[in-house]
């Protein structure tokens, strides 16, 4: 309200205007207004939102799906801001390792990098300026580095020089020490192997590396092996053979490659692609050398001709009343050892063998001997003698009986020949 002579405001129940003093006459208070007469109405109970919310949460499928992704979303987001909170300030090792691969698909070698100076920097920070002035603050940063490269442990990898398309290499990395214990956490880095070659197979007995090739006479053969070194690998290879000696035609035989330092041999040969074994095994089948014959072959012709060749060198050396004894052939037997026999140590393949008794003229009185005259080495297919020359290996200076003679001689050569009389 307002002084009814000033105008300036007063306060409502003023006696008097605190402007100008003139007395505010008391106001009549106005009359109440009549209360609206209100008619009652039927009340409708409504449902709350929750309830509606829940209610389409059991018929409603989108809609439960909405809430189940927003709830599991809700659960990822805290669990992630709690792994973070907790892993604050903390380096896996694992995260600064670099690999690849080397070698071909099998043989593949994994190599890798830990990239020390990031790991520096994210654990100990930027390193302090080269200055005089930061001495204390280097050697520290120096000392906490040399350290931390000491206390990290890499396993080796297991199976590294093994590794095919597809495998997964392991690299395990530890940290040791307790300066950095809890910021510095152990790591396995995976590493997926791929784009290995193919490698070129070698093989040992390639021609350009050996050949082998038979000598002999079939039955008493050898094998003799040529080696060549057309690449390193060639100098480390030894070749044995299942047989060495006494081989004849037909003969299988194994030879067994065996290459030695092998690994060295193995890392050189992968660098280029190549796969070298450690070993490799092939059979040969003996030919070419020369047949002998066999008992079976030798002729009645042949046996004549060799008692006129015997009777004819006894003639000539001027010896008289000669007697064949007794025609022999004999066939040496596989592994016969001929070193110290007293007839054959010529080593003869076989040999027609022929008893000669003569009479020799002495001091007192005239003596019988008896002389062993042979054609030795007659060659499959040989039907005639003709060409051949004998040769007088064995005197006997007793005077013995034909029939002693004959043990005598069964007795000196059934052990290393096979004796045929003819």
């Amino acid at each position: 309200m307002h002084c009814p002579k000033c105008g300036n405001p007063v306060e409502d129940g003023a006696l008097f205007c605190g402007a100008c003093g003139e007395k505010i006459a008391a106001q009549a208070a106005p009359a109440p207004e009549a209360a609206p007469v209100m008619t009652q109405q039927p009340v409708v109970a409504r449902p709350s939102a929750f309830a509606v919310f829940m209610q389409k949460l059991k018929t409603d499928k989108k809609t439960r799906t909405i809430c189940l992704a927003s709830a599991i979303g809700v659960v990822v987001l805290v669990a992630a801001l709690i792994l973070l909170l907790c892993l604050g300030g903390r380096v896996n090792l694992a995260d600064y390792v670099t690999a690849e691969v080397d070698g071909i698909n099998g043989y593949g070698t994994v190599t890798y990098e830990l990239d020390y100076d990031k790991l520096l920097t994210d654990v100990l920070g930027e390193p302090p300026e080269m200055k005089a002035s930061n001495y204390e603050e280097l050697m520290e940063y120096a000392i906490n580095a040399q350290q931390i490269r000491q206390d990290i442990e890499i396993m080796d990898i297991e199976g590294n020089g093994g590794f095919s398309n597809g495998d997964v290499a392991k690299i395990e990395l530890a940290y040791t020490g307790d300066e950095f214990d809890g910021t510095i956490i152990a790591g396995t880095f995976e590493y997926e192997v791929k784009d290995l070659e193919e490698g070129e197979a070698i093989d040992l007995f390639a021609e350009e590396a050996v050949t082998f090739a038979f000598e002999g006479v079939s039955g008493f053969g050898t094998c003799d092996i040529d080696k060549e070194y057309p690449e390193s690998w060639c100098y480390d290879v030894n070749y044995t053979l299942s047989k060495e000696e006494n081989l004849k035609n037909g003969d299988v035989i194994t030879v067994t490659a065996t290459v030695e330092n092998y690994e060295d041999n193995r890392m050189t040969m992968i660098r280029e692609n190549k796969l070298l074994p450690e070993t490799a095994t092939k059979e040969l089948t003996v030919s070419g050398l020369t047949e002998y014959a066999t008992a079976a072959e030798i002729t009645p012709t042949m046996v004549e001709q060799a008692k006129t060749a015997a009777m004819t060198m006894c003639q000539e050396d001027g010896r008289t009343n000669l007697k064949v004894l007794a025609v022999y052939f004999s066939d040496r037997k596989d592994k016969a050892d001929l070193s110290y026999n007293s007839i054959y140590n010529n080593r003869p393949i076989n040999s027609l063998d022929v008893l000669i008794t003569f009479t020799q003229e002495g001091y007192f009185s005239d003596v019988q001997r008896t002389v062993l005259v042979n054609i030795t080495d007659l060659e499959k297919g040989v039907t005639t003698l003709a060409g051949k020359e004998a040769h007088i290996t064995k005197y006997w200076y007793e005077e013995l009986s034909a029939e002693l003679i004959q043990t005598n001689y069964v007795d000196r050569l059934s052990d290393d020949f096979t004796l045929t009389k003819k």
